[in-house]
């Protein structure tokens, strides 16, 4: 049996100044994936023939998950540079981490210009950030992987980890 493991990409369709549907996004995988794409005018005409019960579920259930996505990016726009870092670590850990007996070994291989991008700053401070993870001990470098030393560091300061 096939495991299949979907997770929301994001909103890719925006207005340009003249109020048409502009549709354009950029994305890069380093493994092999599969990416649907939901159409406007696709989604309209399977929900015009719903029962009207099924479209109040399908409003909560959307309704919940751009709320989820409002607040995971609320709090991430409120954090320095280093808690947007580790934001994003437990995140990829989450989603691409494997327990390994030094703590949680980040299968994909990022670079410092990758962090930069995901945490919105530079990569020399993308750098210096990993840096002083390293030396607190809280992150270690195994090649081009990186594991998470103590998942701790990654905990907000009311001790829930930081998910968003």
């Amino acid at each position: 049996m096939c495991s299949v493991r979907a997770s929301f990409f994001g909103l890719v369709e925006s207005s340009d100044h003249r109020g048409r549907a502009v549709q354009a996004f950029q994305a890069r995988a380093r493994t092999n994936v599969q990416i649907g794409l939901l159409i406007r005018e696709h989604v309209y005409k399977v929900l015009q023939k719903q029962d009207p019960a099924l479209l109040v579920h399908i409003l909560r259930e959307v309704t919940v998950a751009l709320s989820e996505v409002t607040i995971r990016y609320t709090q991430f726009l409120g954090k320095n540079y280093s808690g947007r870092l580790k934001m994003v670590l437990e995140d990829l850990a989450a989603r691409f981490g494997v327990k390994d007996s030094r703590g949680t070994l980040l299968i994909p291989e990022f670079g410092h210009s990758d962090f930069a991008e995901m945490i919105g700053c530079s990569r020399p401070m993308a750098s210096r950030l990993i840096a002083e993870m390293i030396s607190a001990g809280s992150l270690e470098q195994d090649g081009k992987h990186y594991i998470i030393v103590d998942e701790s560091a990654l905990k907000s300061e009311d001790g829930r980890i930081a998910r968003g």
